[in-house]
């Protein structure tokens, strides 16, 4: 690797931490894309796509609720990338290397967010002055800034001094770490699969994942009729076990609002604000406020438009959303709509006090964060994802960034419609959304989907082989391919997901001592010859 693209593949990084678009900064980590990128930079596209095929199973179901970053996918996307193609190594140290650098790198989040923590006070000192200028710049470009010497200036420099020291180490790896290193690339992931069943957490419905990776087992149906079949038994599911409710689609029955006598922003106005919000949603995150910057940032023209008569009252508005703010980006966005209608109302007159308008926020975060989380975040983007992961496993480049046009287009237009809603209804808009069975059937819909689709793509991202055989008679007999797959197809495949799943799901906490576990299980089993691809000897 030379010094220019180590300096591209960290500037790669930084994207990433500067979190532009929402979800477009979480997907754009995701290994189908970072792993392609660097490869284009290396030189070596097909091979930067295989290490994305083969890394992200391991964090497909990472989406760092709450802001929490407990993995750094991006990290651990461009440095094992970087170290294949540049010492020529099989994927599968590339796989072994990810998990540790992940934790590592994670760790500058922390620092970035205590960082941010003084930047939000100086937002304060400009919100007292009525400057939204400089809230602005402090929101927006110095917190990139300072993500330079944090994230771009390290990773650079990392890359071009590992590069040279792993150059000609494929040649030392001897056949039994290489058998290694292979059987820990087919266990890990079980990883992500086994807590994208977690986060789902629908135990009721595990029968359909059961019923997909059978089905995947005993046929080896494609990605496509799988997804198709699985369409079918989660509208089939929802519409024979759900409840006769008058306010089923309460969420988009909104012809019988009244809309208030007199307006003063515009749908424009009120787009603005959501694609304000939508560029800068996890922007400026810190300790103190989280998202409070960016939720500032999104309302500052119409906050001036709305008090451009009296600067007491902007700046107080300033103030107000300045202030603590966590939701899920898109759902979320009906919290922006609804809190435009407040503060309309209240500059036409309305006695609509500010702590009510801070009270309603905080009321709303949590629910509408629950919704997003899980529905987006659980469900949809990691099956989007994952669905595209065997398409990439045969060298394609385009994968990935399907998968991103995707999901994109998707939540945008979710957390825009939702945002014109809650402007439209004002506070009535939480309660059609939350109180209505649409989403718990949504829910209960994308649940079967995703346990059907996970069952049948398991078979195809899980692989674990006993490479045994015993000699009988004149022949050779295989344990895998003779004994257990007579008994089941994928025997030893399906108890390690459901062992990992089982784990995870007493603690989710056990992630990080799991993944090490499977390292530390995968390198000595197959280093022993006891897991692997069964190959019977010639007679």
């Amino acid at each position: 690797m030379n010094l220019l693209q180590a300096i591209l593949c960290g500037g790669i990084y930084w994207f990433y931490v500067v979190y532009f678009g929402y979800p477009l900064w979480g997907i754009c980590a995701q290994p189908l894309v970072t792993c392609t990128i660097v490869g284009a930079i290396m030189g070596d596209v097909a091979t930067g796509a295989l290490c994305g095929a083969a890394i992200a199973p391991l964090y497909i179901a990472l989406s760092g609720a709450g802001g929490v970053v407990t993995a750094d996918k991006s990290a651990s996307s461009i440095i094992p990338t970087a170290m294949v193609i540049a010492g020529n190594l099989d994927i599968a140290a590339g796989i072994a290397l990810a998990v540790p650098v992940s934790l590592l790198f994670s760790q500058i989040h922390n620092v970035l967010k205590l960082v941010n923590t003084y930047i939000v006070h100086r937002c304060d000192a400009a919100a007292e002055k009525g400057n939204d200028k400089a809230i602005s710049f402090n929101a927006v470009i110095l917190v990139n800034l300072v993500k330079i010497l944090l994230y771009w200036v390290p990773m650079a420099v990392i890359l071009y001094v590992g590069a040279m020291s792993v150059d000609g180490l494929a040649e030392q790896i001897p056949a039994w770490l290489s058998n290694g290193l292979s059987v820990v690339s087919t266990l890990m992931p079980a990883l992500g699969i086994g807590m994208t069943m977690v986060v789902i957490g629908r135990t009721d419905l595990l029968p359909f994942f059961v019923a997909g990776f059978f089905l995947a087992a005993y046929t080896e149906i494609a990605n496509m009729p799988l997804l198709i079949l699985g369409l079918v038994l989660a509208y089939l599911y929802v519409v024979f076990t759900k409840e006769k409710n008058a306010d089923d689609g309460a969420v988009f029955n909104t012809t019988q609002a009244q809309e208030p006598q007199k307006r003063l922003l515009t749908k424009r106005d009120v787009v603005r604000t959501y694609n304000r919000w939508w560029s800068t949603v996890d922007m400026s995150l810190s300790f103190e406020r989280l998202q409070g910057m960016s939720f500032c940032f999104s309302m500052i023209p119409n906050l001036r438009k709305l008090y451009k008569d009296d600067p007491e009252e902007f700046k107080a508005a300033l103030k107000r959303h300045l202030q603590f703010f966590n939701t899920e980006g898109a759902w979320g966005a009906a919290i922006h709509g609804i809190v435009l209608s407040m503060e309309e109302q209240r500059a036409l007159g309305a006695p609509i006090s500010e702590d009510s308008i801070t009270s309603v926020k905080a009321g709303l975060m949590g629910p509408f964060a629950g919704i997003g989380d899980t529905i987006d975040w659980s469900i949809f983007i990691p099956m989007t994802f994952m669905f595209f992961i065997p398409y990439q496993q045969t060298g394609a480049w385009w994968p990935g960034f399907v998968a991103i046009a995707i999901v994109i287009v998707a939540m945008y237009l979710v957390g825009r419609y939702l945002c014109l809603l809650g402007y439209r209804l004002g506070t009535q808009a939480a309660l059609k959304i939350l109180e209505g069975n649409f989403v718990k059937r949504l829910i209960s819909f994308f649940g079967v989907l995703g346990l059907f689709m996970l069952g049948g793509l398991a078979v195809s991202y899980v692989d674990v082989s006993v490479k045994v055989v015993m000699a009988s008679g004149q022949g050779f007999v295989s344990i895998q391919k003779d004994i257990l797959d007579a008994i089941l197809p994928k025997l030893p495949t399906f108890l390690t997901v459901l062992g990992v799943y089982g784990a995870l799901r007493k603690d989710r906490k056990n992630l990080i001592k799991l993944s090490f576990v499977l390292i530390g299980v995968g390198l000595v089993l197959g280093a022993l010859g006891i897991l692997g691809t069964p190959v019977i000897p010639a007679v």
